[in-house]
């Protein structure tokens, strides 16, 4: 399943109100199958959410999971998302923001942003439950509610000074992170496939799911992989999670078949068997011989 954002709400499924180019989205929703859905973001936005849990995996592989009450800013790309309900109200719900590349390039300009040349580690700014930003979202939701029901030039103006006090208020908790998001940071195309596929190696991604996170398509990713590797991408997953397993069977305390499960084999003899194919000798007897 694949969902593209913001063009994923023009269904009018959910309130949705556009101002200035920037986009409010009251979205809400009963179902418990979204799970490892393949999310192309297009604007880069914020979450809030208000009930249930949302889980983000980009390319470097770390999960982030936004709590009720937290938010997270989330940079255009491709992530596998996936969404579950509350377990009192049995909802999940959420505000979204997306924000326009005008009122971006304003800010940026207005602040003198410049081309930066860090590299984060988290493509994602993460928000913790934050008194301010409750109050902030409330806010957005008592003007949003009023424009629906009389639509004015002053009501418009408001919600634009709103999505700049959003900004104004991130840049100043999180400057680093959101400065390398609002100028669009990006690798080299081999950097990029480097880092995905090391950073997710162990979350058991098919090599689809890999080829969406590098933005290409399965026959592109495959022909690129071996261009660097010089071996395909199966068999490269398989033996750096068994170079991972021996690391693990000397430094952890870990039974062979947790061993096996944390580096993503489903059959404990399929484990032993790929060990002893690879380092000559069972994962048993390995400590022994190092």
């Amino acid at each position: 399943m694949n969902i593209t954002f913001p063009s994923y709400f023009d269904s009018g499924k959910f309130g949705t109100l556009e101002v200035n180019n920037e986009r409010f989205v009251d979205y809400a929703h009963k179902l418990d199958y979204i799970k490892h859905v393949q999310l192309t973001i297009q604007k880069t936005f914020l979450v809030y959410v208000f009930e249930g849990i949302i889980e983000f995996i980009g390319p470097d592989g770390k999960a982030r999971h936004v709590h009720a009450n937290e938010g997270a800013v989330v940079p255009k790309g491709e992530y596998i998302m996936s969404e579950e309900l509350s377990s009192d109200g049995n909802k999940f719900k959420a505000l979204l923001f997306f924000l326009s590349e005008d009122i971006i390039n304003e800010f940026k300009l207005e602040n003198n942003i410049i081309a930066c040349t860090q590299v984060s580690s988290s493509r994602i700014c993460f928000i913790h439950e934050n008194p301010m930003l409750k109050n902030y979202v409330d806010s957005v939701v008592l003007l949003s509610e009023r424009k629906k029901s009389k639509s004015t030039n002053s009501d418009a103006e408001r919600m634009k000074l709103k999505v700049k006090e959003l900004l104004y208020y991130l840049y100043d908790l999180y400057p680093n992170q959101i400065q390398i998001i609002l100028n669009g940071l990006h690798n080299s195309e081999q950097l990029q496939i480097q880092q995905i596929v090391e950073s997710n190696y162990l979350n058991n991604f098919n090599l689809d799911e890999l080829a969406f996170l590098c933005g290409m398509s399965l026959s592109s990713f495959k022909r690129k992989f071996e261009k660097i590797y010089e071996t395909t991408p199966a068999k490269w997953i398989k033996n750096r999670k068994l170079e991972k397993a021996s690391q693990l069977l000397i430094k952890s305390d870990l039974s062979i078949s947790e061993i096996a499960y944390d580096v993503g084999f489903s059959s404990h003899s399929h484990f032993i068997q790929s060990f002893k194919d690879k380092f000559n000798v069972a994962p048993s007897e390995y400590k022994n011989t190092i």
